[in-house]
C-alpha cells in the first residue's frame, strides 16, 4: 500500500455467499469496475435460478434411459435421518436486485488554487484561543492529497499571516521556512501565534505541556478534521495505517514546541520535524550549577512583555523569573516548573512534584517520546542553548526510532555578537549552514524524503554528526566526543578572586602541530575549590572556559565560541562544560581561563546576592578536551 495514499488503508473483506474475495476495487488480483463485480452477482443469481428450476420441473437429469413421464413428476423430498414427511421442495429464490451501475461519466476533479486564510479555535480544558493561519498549496487538485508543516515561531515573534512575510530566496540567519517554496511545491503550511503571544490568549508560562501543550495538541486536531487535501500514511511507529502526514519546523522556542508537541500527542501524527537552537533540559540551560544567565535573561523576560497580548505573563512566571534576577538560588519549585517544560522530563523519565507551586502537579507522564524523523539543528556559538543541548536532543530521539540527524551552525542567542568577535567573520556571510549543507535547502530536502516519499531525496544531508568550525569549515565526525574521553590535562592548583573580571589563565601546555588540529566536542572538567579564608565561606561564583591563543596573535587569548560554564561555592564539581567546535591552526595554544566575572552573568556573575561574603579560593583537577586530529574541511572535501 502506498504510505502517502488518500483515505482509509484497504480492508480485505470475504463474501460469504460466493467465497469470492475481494479488496477495494481489486478482483482476484485484476483491477476491475464496479460493474464487473455486480456482473459477477448476477451470474450466480442466474445459476442458483436455473438449479432451482432443474429440480421442480425433472431437468435436472438428462440421462437418455430417464422415462419421459417421470421426467414431468417431481420425485418427493425425504429426510432419511429423522423419517419425517416428504416435504415439498422451495419455492424459487426472488432475483436480487441488480447492483447500482458507476456514473459512466464521473465528475471531473476540481483544480483550484490555493488560498491563504486565518483560523481561531478554542482549546479543550484551558478555553485560550490559538490564531493560525492556512496557506494552502499553490494548486489543490480534488483528486490529491497534500502534507502539511507548521511553522513554530520563537518567543515574543509571531504567525507568518502571508507569502509577502515570508522569507523567499535567502531565508538568512533566521528559522522560518520559505513557505514559498513549500506551497508551491505541494505541501500546505499553517502558521500559528504561541500561547500568550499576539493574537494567542492565555498566560505565558513556557512551554507548558499542561497548557500551551494542549493547544498545540488542538491544532493538529483541528488540522485533522478540516483539511479535506491532507495526506495521510502509516504513523512513523507503524501503529496507525492511518495517520495525517505532518511536519514542523522553528527555532528557539519554536523548537522547543515541537518537541513537546510530538512527546505529549496521543495520536502521534508528527512525520518529520526540524527544530533549531532549542534546549533539552531548561534548568540546566538556564541557571547552570544555580547561577543564572542573567544577561541573555533579561533580554527574554522584557521581550515577552513586549510580545504577550493582554494576558502577558501568569503571575507564576513572574515570580520565579524575579527570583532568579535577584541572585538567589532557585527554589525546588523553580526547579520542578522549569525541568517540566522541558524535552528532557520526557526523555529521562524524570520525576516533577510541582508545576507551579503547592498543590500543582503535572498532568502528564514522564514516559519517553515517540519515534519521529528529526533533524536537529543547534549554535556552536548560542551562549544560553548551547551545543550540549542539541546534542541530547538529538541522541533522545535517536534512541526512539526513526531517521534523525544533527548538524550545527553559527545562529542562535549570543550574548556577544558574532560579527563584532575579532576573530571570527563578519555577519555578512551565511550562517545558517554547517560548511556546505545550508539549513534551509537540507530541511527541504528531508520534507520530501519523509513527508512525500521521496526515496533518497534526503541523502545530501550526512548522517554524521555535522561540527561547524565557522562560516567557512566544518567537519563530519562519527561520534560526539564526551566525557572523560577526550585528551587529558591535569590542573596545578591556582588562586582565583571571584568578582574579578580580568580571567585567571591556567595554560594547558598544549600547541598545535605542524598540520594543525580540530576541537570540536564536548570538554569535560572536575575540579575541586577550596576557600582560602578563615572566615565564613560566601557563595562564590566562578566561571569557567576555554582559551585560544593563536599563533599570528601572541598574548591574546580569544573565549573557544564564546563558551562559559559557572559554578557557585566551595566544594566539589565533575560536569561537562558547554560543547566547542574550531579548527587550531600550527602554533595555537589552549589553556583553561578562569573568570570572576563576565558579562554573559550580568547581576549573578560574581555574588550571590544572599550571600555576600567573597573570599579567594583555590581550584585544582582536571580537564579533558575533544582533541580529534587534523579532519579535512568538508567544503574544501566535496569540491575536490
Amino acid at each position: 500500500m502506498n504510505s502517502f495514499g488518500n483515505g482509509l488503508p484497504l480492508q480485505r473483506e470475504t463474501d460469504a455467499e460466493s467465497y469470492i474475495t475481494f479488496s477495494g476495487d481489486t478482483f482476484s488480483g485484476t483491477t476491475v469496475s464496479g460493474a464487473a463485480v455486480s456482473g459477477v452477482r448476477i451470474v450466480k443469481n442466474f445459476l442458483r435460478i436455473a438449479a432451482i428450476l432443474f429440480a421442480t420441473f425433472g431437468l435436472a437429469s438428462c440421462d437418455s434411459s430417464s422415462d419421459s413421464s417421470a421426467a414431468s413428476v417431481p420425485a418427493a423430498a425425504t429426510n432419511p435421518d429423522s423419517g419425517s414427511p416428504p416435504q415439498s421442495p422451495p419455492p424459487p429464490a426472488s432475483p436480487e436486485p441488480e447492483a447500482p451501475q458507476p456514473d459512466d461519466n464521473p465528475p471531473a476533479p476540481v483544480v483550484r488554487a490555493g488560498e491563504v486564510y486565518d483560523v481561531y479555535i478554542t482549546v479543550p480544558g484551558t478555553g485560550d484561543t490559538v490564531a493560525m493561519t492556512v496557506f494552502e498549496p499553490a494548486t489543490v487538485d480534488s483528486s490529491a492529497t497534500y502534507p502539511l508543516i507548521i511553522y513554530h515561531h520563537g518567543y515574543a515573534g509571531s504567525r507568518v499571516r502571508s507569502l509577502d512575510e515570508s522569507c523567499t530566496d535567502d531565508c538568512g540567519q533566521g528559522n522560518e521556512p520559505n513557505f514559498v517554496q513549500y506551497v508551491n511545491n505541494g505541501y500546505g503550511v499553517l502558521s500559528f501565534d504561541q500561547r500568550g503571544h499576539n493574537e494567542s490568549t492565555g498566560n505565558i508560562r513556557g512551554m507548558d505541556p499542561d497548557y500551551a501543550g494542549k493547544g498545540l495538541v488542538a491544532m493538529l486536531d483541528w488540522a485533522e478534521a478540516n483539511l479535506d487535501w491532507l495526506a495521510y500514511g502509516p504513523s512513523v511507529d507503524g501503529r496507525d495505517s492511518h495517520n495525517p502526514i505532518m511536519g514542523s519546523i522553528g527555532g528557539s522556542y519554536g523548537g522547543i514546541s515541537q518537541l513537546i508537541l510530538n512527546a505529549i500527542d496521543p495520536k502521534r501524527r508528527m512525520d518529520a520535524i526540524v527544530p533549531e537552537y532549542t534546549w533539552y533540559d531548561f534548568p540546566t540551560a538556564l541557571f547552570p550549577n544555580d547561577v543564572l544567565r542573567a544577561t541573555m535573561y533579561e533580554g527574554v523576560f522584557a521581550g515577552g512583555i513586549a510580545a504577550g497580548n493582554s494576558a502577558n505573563y501568569g503571575p507564576t512566571i513572574t515570580e520565579y523569573s524575579l527570583e532568579l534576577l535577584s541572585g538567589s538560588r532557585p527554589t525546588p519549585y523553580t526547579r520542578d516548573y522549569w525541568a517540566y517544560h522541558s524535552h528532557s522530563y520526557f526523555c529521562e523519565g524524570k520525576y516533577v512534584a510541582t508545576n507551579g507551586g503547592p498543590g500543582t502537579f503535572p498532568e502528564l507522564p514522564s514516559l519517553p517520546p515517540p519515534p519521529v524523523h528529526a533533524m536537529v539543528w543547534q549554535g556552536m556559538r548560542d551562549t544560553v542553548f548551547v551545543f550540549n543541548d542539541g546534542f541530547y536532543n538529538a541522541k533522545c530521539l535517536q534512541e526512539q526510532g526513526g531517521d534523525v540527524r544533527f548538524l550545527t551552525y553559527h545562529i542562535g542567542h549570543e550574548v556577544v555578537d558574532v560579527g563584532n568577535d575579532l576573530f571570527q567573520p563578519s555577519n555578512d556571510l551565511p550562517q545558517n549552514r554547517c560548511g556546505s549543507l545550508d539549513k534551509n535547502t537540507e530541511s527541504f530536502a528531508f520534507f520530501q524524503e519523509h513527508l512525500k516519499g521521496i526515496e533518497g531525496a534526503a541523502d545530501v544531508i550526512p548522517r554524521k554528526p555535522c561540527m561547524s568550525l565557522s562560516v567557512t569549515d566544518a567537519v563530519l565526525v562519527d561520534d560526539v566526543s564526551r566525557g572523560k574521553t577526550g585528551r587529558k590535562f591535569v590542573l596545578p592548583a591556582t588562586r582565583a578572586v571571584p568578582g574579578v573580571a580580568q580571567p585567571v589563565v591556567i595554560d594547558l601546555g598544549y600547541t598545535a602541530g605542524s598540520e594543525g588540529e580540530v576541537i570540536a566536542g564536548i570538554p569535560h572538567l572536575q575540579i575541586s575549590i577550596d576557600s582560602l579564608s578563615t572566615a565564613t565561606p560566601g557563595d562564590e561564583i566562578l566561571i569557567f572556559g576555554l582559551g585560544h591563543m593563536r599563533s599570528t596573535t601572541p598574548q591574546i587569548w580569544d573565549l573557544v565560541d564564546n563558551q562559559l560554564w559557572p559554578t557557585r561555592g566551595p566544594g566539589d564539581y565533575d560536569f561537562e562544560m558547554s560543547g566547542i567546535a574550531e579548527r587550531l591552526q600550527p602554533g595555537d595554544k589552549l589553556a583553561l581561563l578562569i573568570y570572576g566575572a563576565h558579562e554573559q552573568f550580568n547581576i549573578t556573575g560574581a555574588v550571590s546576592a544572599s550571600q555576600v561574603n567573597v573570599t579567594p579560593v583555590e581550584i585544582s583537577g582536571s580537564l579533558w578536551l575533544p582533541l580529534l586530529g587534523p579532519l579535512p574541511n568538508i567544503i574544501q572535501t566535496s569540491q575536490d
